[in-house]
């Protein structure tokens, strides 16, 4: 995925195409005050939030990933890299 300065998101992976993006990118914050007023009223709307939440992060740029690098630090001894300091890291979980 690639993101640029102008906010074109490359949404080849999911399938959207132009149409699709555009679509989501002009709506979604209608989408998150609906999604905020059916949570405010009791009314479950859990799959559409995860959508969304899916979509957020495959936007994103840089994840907040950390807990699951962790993990898999802690149950398979793996390395891993940070973005603030250059190299490969492992950490001895005791």
């Amino acid at each position: 995925m690639s993101i640029d300065k102008t906010n074109n998101y490359d949404f080849g992976i999911v399938g959207l195409g132009v149409m699709g993006r555009n679509l989501l990118l002009s709506t979604q914050a209608s989408l998150r005050e609906a999604l905020k007023d059916a949570i405010a009223n009791g009314i479950s709307v859990s799959r559409y939030v995860n959508a969304l939440a899916y979509f957020d992060a495959y936007r994103s740029e840089k994840l907040p990933t950390n807990i699951i690098q962790a993990q898999r630090g802690y149950f398979g001894a793996r390395t891993y890299e940070r973005i603030d300091q250059e190299g490969i890291f492992h950490t001895l979980w005791d």
